[in-house]
């Protein structure tokens, strides 16, 4: 609402209207700028009655009563304008400012023109009339300022909603953005208030002055006539006095209301600036608060694309000439700097490991830099199940996308405040939202990096939305929305892209190997300086790792880094050998690996090899203090176990301890540094995948059965093992330990039989487990289940490949201090009963004889077990895990060991109140302590399949407005689908959510079926959904079937346009129309 007026109190009615108008054109396009000028009253009324007589045919007549306060009152305005002699400034072009916005913003679209009707009454209720100050007003032209100011205020209402209604989108958002900008709209209409109100305190001044005028006028005048009728020269001389006396007084009087004229305008004025200014303040401020809001809502749990990106900035920074060819190469250059590009949309695709991360950030980079254009980019990454999704990847561009701009942010606001979602979950309602953002009027990059990390399902509605906007785009303004796409070159990946009519970037090998040349001759230079090498020396390995690296910068990195950690001349030597430079990208990880092994102390590789079993193993990515306490759990020989964090913990760096194999990201997030670092270390004969998920499941099982999760603790107890770091793992351990087991059970048992002392210590680690959680298990054993219709198995499925690749010669990982575990050989696991060797067990053996069972039951599921020590106790344990998952949709969602579930409830108090505490002390000591533990989000929720169950808030309130949502009582009946964690709020959304993404579990009416005969033949299901694996006899049916996973309605309404994803729901809807005729 401000303009350039308020920065200067000594300005001129000519100053602050000329400053409105240039203010105002500038904001308006081309189109008004010529149409506006001569519009006047009578055109707007013309307009008026057109939106009558079309809303007479329609039968939606509308009060316009409302407007004709407003034009009467600016009719005067426009008079008085065209009135006063104001330098510089046309009366026309001041009225047709005036007229033209007031016709252009009655709009025929009802919910646009009721509010604005609703204005133009709150106007003409505010604007003072006019017509009894024109004579004032003409009189003294410095008054003309108060007028200027209402034309100022005037134009910036017209500005704002002008604003609204050139939005692509404004007919979605007009009326949240209304609503949002009411608290200044109110603002401005008491601003006409405060001129109606100087005016008046102005003319009642000048009107005291014009009757002492009138009286001392008439005094002289009786005086005169008296001096006429008297002659005397005397009294003739006291009369001339006593006129002048008058005259004196009357001056002084007109000197007076001068100065009260000035003092009140310079009043008026400063008043406006000061209370514009605070309007702008507290408008900064609440916008600032909605953001913060909104980015909240859209925040996705361990993203940080951020911290990545100035990660591999800060990489590529160290070779400043690597990765910049990309950015001349002529697809690239013409997609980033034309004005018109010929693809709007460009996938560039390589081989695994040719550094296309770090040309994906020289490109972020450079687009950053290119004027008129915001960036906004998303780094895939793999293992990740919170964020290699379609939603977390558009919502990770919305978010960036709301930095860029705010004109979407009272819709935003207005979604938010209509959805239960503390954090948005909802893809549909992620892209209307991001489509709203493409329709600003913002040039936009997007950039998308690491599809191939995604799966398949994940990548077709991210590439299809991308290719909709920019498509949509193309009608307007061609190039408006350039998205890149960058992956390796998989063959389903390409058809997509060439079905998107995606300009195909094929990553040149030669620029790759000219880059990789770049950065070995670099890294040469230093090696050679480190070492005191000659170029001789070095220069055949520098010709064979360039050769070796096939485009691969990974490679070249890894090999590079190898070199560099040798520690003397002789080993450098030795190294740089031809039988010793890395012969591929696998070679070049195991070389690390030995190197490691062969230079760390006993106990650091113990340490290392630890930290890579838990990286490969884990479920979810690990958090730093997640990872400490795993490595601090200790089990004695004995069979005590008891956490040591203080002895423990890693206190170097841990690319001291793992090279660089490793990172931390965010200071909190532990990863590999590569997508194929897991792969080739599970490759390397010192760690075996099975061993891995045996130590994993073991850890789970024996951390919870700690002292500190003994039920009945009080506070203090409690809060002791809080301090000693004893809860760090739980979330983990709770939310996971029975999907290390279902893992375990599946894909562990040949390897099991080959290796006793392994069968041992699970034996162990299950029967200390069954023991601790006795109780527990029993009470959850003689509770009734809910009858469930679908088969009970994890909704979360192991994510690494059980151990079938041909390797030999593995070395176990261990968990244990005690030293590494003999070779074995890795086998393909089998659901065939295996004879291992009998250990004693300390629970009573049941018959080994499996009962007839029906397949997927716990017998079924652990047969490859039978006649084995550990049967009974998987038996045992998988049977209450299967009870639990069988159960009703809030039991599936608790701890399944009820004692547990209460400890946990304990534990987590506690840790609030001590968050709580430390915050109201602002004791930074205590706040960084129980941060290093246990993170900075201690509000957690209680739902042990939802992310937040780890990720957590940051207070109470996001809790449980995040809670609110798990308790809504319709849930949708399908447990892998994406809303099944938290439901719907009414039968009739759950419904409409099962029509859209499940049709095939409809309720529609139950059809007749003939009992099937021996003549019948029954159609062969051969069309297989690639999302849910649900099979179906026509193709058609199929497609419909897929549309439904990603939203997608393709089949409209002819009458009304609504769409349906079904072709037979949109049949029915047909009806409705019919029965309406």
């Amino acid at each position: 609402m401000n303009g350039n007026m308020e920065e200067h109190v000594e300005t001129s009615a000519a100053d602050v209207l000329r400053a409105a108008l240039d203010d105002f054109q500038s904001a308006l396009i081309q189109t008004h700028r010529d149409t506006f000028p001569g519009k006047d009253l009578r055109y707007v009324k013309l307009k008026i009655l057109k939106i009558q007589h079309h809303q007479e045919r329609v039968k939606g007549m509308m009060n316009f009563s409302r407007i004709s306060f407003y034009l009467e009152r600016f009719a005067e305005f426009d008079s008085l304008c065209k009135s006063i002699n104001i330098p510089n400034i046309e009366p026309t072009e001041l009225s047709s400012f005036i007229w033209g916005p007031s016709a252009f913003i009655l709009e025929e679209d009802s919910n646009v023109l009721n509010i604005v009707l609703d204005a133009y009454q709150k106007f003409g209720k505010r604007i003072p009339r006019l017509e009894s100050y024109a004579d004032f007003i003409k009189d003294r032209p410095a008054m003309a300022k108060s007028i200027a100011f209402m034309y100022h205020d005037l134009l910036q209402f017209y500005k704002q909603i002008i604003k609204l209604l050139l939005s692509r989108s404004w007919k979605k958002t007009f009326v949240f953005d209304w609503r949002d900008y009411g608290e200044s709209f109110e603002s401005l209409l008491s601003s006409f208030d405060e001129h109606g109100s100087v005016l008046k305190r102005l003319s009642d001044e000048w009107r005291k002055q014009r009757t002492a005028e009138s009286l001392t006028s008439l005094a002289q005048t009786s005086e005169e006539t008296r001096r006429r009728a008297n002659d005397s020269v005397l009294r003739q001389n006291r009369l001339l006095n006593s006129s002048n006396e008058l005259n004196a007084r009357l001056s002084n009087h007109a000197d007076q209301f001068t100065r009260f004229c000035q003092e009140t305008m310079r009043q008026y004025e400063q008043t406006r600036i000061e209370m514009f200014r605070l309007a702008e303040r507290e408008e900064e401020k609440r916008k600032e608060e909605q953001k913060a809001t909104i980015l909240t809502w859209l925040k996705t749990p361990g993203e940080c694309q951020s911290s990545y990106h100035e990660m591999f900035l800060e990489v590529r920074n160290k070779f400043p000439e690597t990765a910049v060819w990309i950015l001349e190469e002529n697809k690239m250059f013409n997609w980033m700097n034309e004005e018109i590009p010929t693809h709007s949309v460009m996938w560039l695709n390589g081989k695994k490991g040719a550094g296309k991360t770090i040309l994906a950030s020289t490109i972020i980079q450079q687009c950053m830099n290119i004027p008129n254009f915001k960036t906004s980019y998303f780094y895939c990454r793999e293992h990740d199940s919170s964020v290699n999704t379609a939603a977390a990847v558009l919502k990770g561009i919305l978010r960036q996308l709301l930095v860029h701009t705010q004109d979407p942010l009272p819709t935003c606001v207005a979604k938010k405040s209509n959805s239960p979602e503390e954090v948005l979950v909802s893809i549909d309602t992620i892209k209307s939202l991001l489509e709203l953002f493409c329709d600003c009027d913002m040039n936009q990059f997007i950039v998308i990096d690491g599809l191939d990390e995604l799966k398949m399902v994940e990548v077709k509605p991210i590439v299809k939305f991308w290719q909709a906007m920019a498509d949509r785009c193309e009608n307007y303004r061609p190039g408006k929305i350039r998205v890149l796409f960058i992956s390796q070159d998989a063959s389903d990946i390409r058809k997509l892209m060439q079905n998107a009519n995606a300009d195909i970037f094929d990553l040149p090998h030669d620029k790759s190997s000219a880059d990789i040349d770049r950065y070995i001759l670099a890294q040469f230079d230093s090696l050679q300086e480190k070492f005191d090498l000659t170029d001789a020396e070095t220069r055949e390995a520098r010709s064979q790792i360039s050769a070796r690296s096939e485009g691969m910068f990974l490679y070249a990195t890894l090999t590079m880094d190898n070199l560099f950690k040798q520690p003397n001349v002789r080993a450098i030597k030795e190294e740089l050998k031809s039988t010793n430079i890395p012969s591929d990208l696998e070679h070049a990880y195991h070389k690390i690996i030995d190197r490691l092994e062969r230079e760390s102390v006993r106990s650091q590789w113990v340490m290392a090899k630890k930290i890579f079993g838990l990286l490969a193993g884990a479920k979810r990515p690990l958090k730093w203090y997640e990872l400490q306490a795993a490595l601090s759990l200790e089990v004695s020989a004995s069979g005590e176990v008891k956490m040591d964090y203080h002895s423990n913990q890693l206190r170097n760096d841990i690319r001291e301890t793992c090279g660089t194999l490793v990172q931390v990201v965010e200071k909190n997030r532990v990863e590999f540094i590569h997508s194929t670092t897991r792969f080739f270390v599970l490759r390397s004969e010192h760690l075996n995948e099975a061993t891995i998920e045996c130590e994993l499941t073991t850890l789970c099982m024996n951390y919870l059965t700690l002292e500190c999760f003994s039920p009945g603790l009080n506070s203090n107890d409690i809060g002791h093992y809080i301090w000693n770091g004893d809860y760090a793992l739980q979330d983990y351990a709770i939310s996971k330990w029975k999907h290390h087991l279902e893992t375990m059970i599946e894909t562990t048992a040949k390897f099991l039989a080959e290796n006793p002392d392994y069968q041992k210590s699970i034996a162990d680690a299950l029967t200390r487990f069954l023991a601790f959680h006795k109780d527990s298990i029993v009470a959850a054993a003689e509770e009734k289940p809910p009858p469930r219709p679908r088969q009970s198995r994890l909704s979360i499925r192991p994510s690494q490949a059980s151990p079938t690749s041909s390797q030999s010669s593995l070395h176990g990982f261990s968990s244990s201090t005690q030293g590494l575990s003999p070779p074995c050989t890795q086998q393909s696991s089998s659901r065939s009963p295996t004879p291992l060797p009998s250990q004693p067990s300390q629970l009573p053996q049941p018959s080994q004889a499996a009962p007839a069972q029906q397949p997927g039951q716990p017998v079924d599921f652990c047969q490859a077990f039978v006649g084995t020590s550990l049967y009974p106790l998987l038996l045992e344990l998988w049977t209450h895990v299967q009870k639990h998952e069988n159960g009703d949709y809030k039991e599936r969602h608790k701890v399944s060991l009820p004692h547990l579930g209460e400890s946990l409830e304990s534990i987590r108090t506690e840790i609030e109140e001590l968050a709580e505490r430390s915050g109201r002390q602002r004791d930074g000591t205590l706040s960084e302590k129980l941060s290093s533990f246990y993170g900075d989000n201690h509000y957690k929720c209680q739902r042990v399949k939802c992310d937040y169950f780890h990720e957590g808030f940051s207070n109470k309130t996001a809790l449980k407005n995040h809670s609110d949502r798990h308790d809504r009582p319709f849930q949708c009946p399908v447990s892998s689908c994406s809303s099944g964690a938290f439901g719907f709020s009414t039968n009739k959304d759950k419904d409409k959510h099962i029509r859209f993404y499940h049709p095939e579990e409809s309720d529609q009416p139950a059809r007749f079926h003939l009992e099937p005969t021996e003549n019948r033949q029954t159609a062969e299901a051969k069309f297989e959904c690639e999302i849910c694996h649900k099979r179906f006899t026509r193709l058609s049916i199929k497609k419909d079937h897929v549309d439904a996973h990603y939203g997608e309605r393709k089949h409209a309404c002819e009458t009304c346009g609504k769409r349906f994803t079904r072709a037979n729901d949109r049949n029915r809807h047909r009806k409705i129309h019919v029965r309406k005729r």
